[in-house]
């Protein structure tokens, strides 16, 4: 079954590639583009969704609150992911029924370009549920409950009173879904499922209402050409690290600033700015310039908190830099152009980098930081002729996307392609027999992303069949002080409880909620969500509940405990840069105004 999902996620991707490289040709070879080639690659995310979420669940990779169970013993942690393991399976097999239900509705229907039957996106969420179950069982029946059988029920039984008792106390279906959602987070359900399980206990609280919505929104939620450049774009950059690119990069960085004082420092923040232009993901930032740059710092003299505290937050300002995942689904979710968004990144994240360069600076004065020798001119031109191939990547991304020569997501594909090609033809470059694993895990981390985003769009709609936006929005507007305390609001919550969501979930809950606010209050909605995204980023890296951070401090051998004191003033200088792209929306639309003809 493992050798199986995996085959089968690498599949769908690179189908999904092929499918979009058709239309790519087309429109711009053919001059005749193919109708059903748009609503295919859109099905094939959907089973991507489901096939990649079994196989994630496998591997225990669906992102998940950490910041309570971490607090316990590691026998009790286990015990608590036991129990939560029951609550998710029984929570699938009520979702499995209306699943199915929406299957045997879906039989009768056509999609109109391809004339494929409607149930071939819904027949996928079914058995992708029974697949699950089979994994969930092999886990439980694996882990065993040995002398934990009490916490692990208990913590089963917490979860589920958290949902079943005010439910059945006949409270507001609103707050069944708060105490809900809280309590099952908490407690380390994954938040896909948290948000699902939730969002059904709502449905049956509220009577009268069928319960295949909950189907329909997850698959809706998903089911968006936009967001096929998603997995393109992870793919990209997972075959670019492979050829070695990060690497390059850095040794371009370090030949460029190593030799100032405080210069491999400085090499963190400029390799971050090349890298993430590449990348695209944040987690990937941090793992690839952690692994590279944290052991030569330490070697120089740098403590192991400095180090960690550097590299962190210069990932945490690469967010900023496009291409953006976050910005991806962000433009997907609000409707807001995506080419925009990654436009408007650009002079935030030199803000941020400025920021963070002037803060190390004045640090490696005072504590007398180590240099490196300065490189010579033909060193540096060598390091230059090694990052040039890596770098063309960014250019024609860019290049593709702001000349209007291609969308977003045929942008993306032109980048796996040229990554392919790179990998394959440079040395060290990509091992052939790598390429199944790098599909495979691309497929993974597409689907925990589109997990949470399906499930997400459920609760979001829920939120505002309740008329939340419209009660936190007269809650602002009591408040008094206009857009300032709107924007110092969400910077707060989408730092906290950022930090506490991992980003993603938080933005596809309140972003819904935030947008029509911001609006209202006259807030440019490309402004507001580069403040959101910024926001996004330093969360990621906030301690002591940041995963980035402790990405970074598990490759570099240190507790958190020793890196927090050492990463505030970075941390400050952050927050300091966030509120001055806040408080000028100049700095996030100039680029989008002058070059795209941008009107707000």
């Amino acid at each position: 079954m493992t050798r199986g999902l995996e085959r089968a996620t690498a599949l769908l991707v690179a189908a999904q590639a092929v499918v979009v490289g058709i239309q790519v040709v087309g429109r711009h070879v053919l001059r005749n583009p193919f109708p059903w080639t748009e609503e295919v690659a859109r099905l094939l995310l959907v089973w991507l969704m489901c096939v990649g979420g079994v196989r994630a669940l496998q591997l225990v990779e669906h992102p998940r609150v950490t910041a309570l169970v971490r607090l316990l013993s590691e026998p009790r942690r286990a015990a608590v992911e036991q129990g939560m393991r029951l609550v998710l399976l029984a929570f699938l097999v009520c979702l499995l029924v209306p699943a199915w239900r929406l299957t045997v509705a879906s039989t009768s229907e056509r999609l109109p370009a391809s004339g494929l039957s409607g149930a071939l996106v819904s027949a996928i969420l079914p058995l992708s549920l029974l697949l699950m179950m089979v994994v969930l069982v092999q886990q439980i029946r694996g882990a065993g409950f040995g002398g934990t059988l009490a916490w692990s029920l208990g913590a089963a039984g917490l979860a589920l009173a958290s949902v079943l008792v005010p439910l059945l106390s006949g409270v507001a279906p609103l707050v069944v879904l708060v105490i809900g959602f809280v309590v099952t987070a908490g407690l380390g359900l994954p938040l896909a499922f948290t948000l699902a399980l939730t969002s059904l206990t709502y449905l049956v609280g509220l009577g009268g209402v069928s319960l295949t919505i909950l189907p329909i929104k997850i698959l809706g939620g998903v089911d968006s050409f936009v967001l096929l450049a998603i997995p393109l774009f992870i793919l990209a950059g997972a075959l670019m690290e492979s050829g070695g690119i990060s690497e390059r990069i850095v040794g371009l960085a370090t030949a460029a600033v190593g030799w100032v004082k405080g210069g491999l420092a400085m090499v963190a923040v400029f390799a971050e700015i090349l890298f993430s232009g590449i990348s695209g993901s944040t987690a990937a930032d941090v793992s690839a310039i952690s692994s590279l740059l944290i052991p030569s710092m330490k070697r120089a003299g740098y403590s192991g908190a400095e180090s960690v505290s550097i590299v962190a937050s210069a990932s945490a300002m690469g967010i900023l830099v496009p291409p953006c995942l976050t910005m991806v689904v962000l433009g997907s979710l609000v409707n807001i152009s995506i080419v925009t968004l990654f436009l408007a990144g650009f002079i935030p994240a030199f803000l941020l980098a400025a920021a963070l360069v002037a803060l190390i600076a004045w640090r490696a004065r005072r504590q007398n930081w180590p240099t490196a020798a300065r490189a010579s001119g033909a060193e540096l031109l060598h390091a230059a002729k090694r990052a040039l191939v890596p770098l063309g990547l960014p250019i024609l991304l860019f290049g593709g996307i702001f000349s209007g020569a291609t969308t977003v997501t045929e942008a993306a594909l032109l980048a796996v392609v040229y990554a392919l090609v790179v990998g394959l033809v440079a040395r060290p470059g990509i091992a052939r027999g790598d390429l199944v694993r790098i599909l495979a895990q691309t497929g993974v981390v597409t689907a925990m992303t589109l997990w949470v985003l399906g499930a997400a769009s459920a609760f979001a709609w829920i939120l505002a069949r309740e008329r939340v936006p419209d009660a936190f929005g007269e809650w602002v507007t009591a408040l008094g002080g206009g857009s300032a305390v709107f924007f110092a609001l969400t910077i707060v919550l989408f730092v906290v409880v950022g930090a506490l969501l991992e980003g993603l979930p938080a933005l596809l809950i309140f972003g819904p909620i935030l947008f029509p606010i911001s609006r209202e209050l006259g807030v440019d909605p490309v402004h507001y969500g580069i403040v959101i995204i910024a926001s996004m980023g330093i969360a990621f890296f906030l301690p002591p509940v940041g995963v980035g951070l402790s990405i970074a401090c598990s490759i570099a051998g240190v507790e958190m405990d020793g890196v927090i004191r050492t990463y505030l003033p970075y941390l400050a200088a952050l927050l300091v840069g966030l509120a001055l792209i806040a408080a000028f929306p100049v700095l996030t639309l100039i680029l989008p105004r002058v070059l795209l003809g941008y009107a707000g």
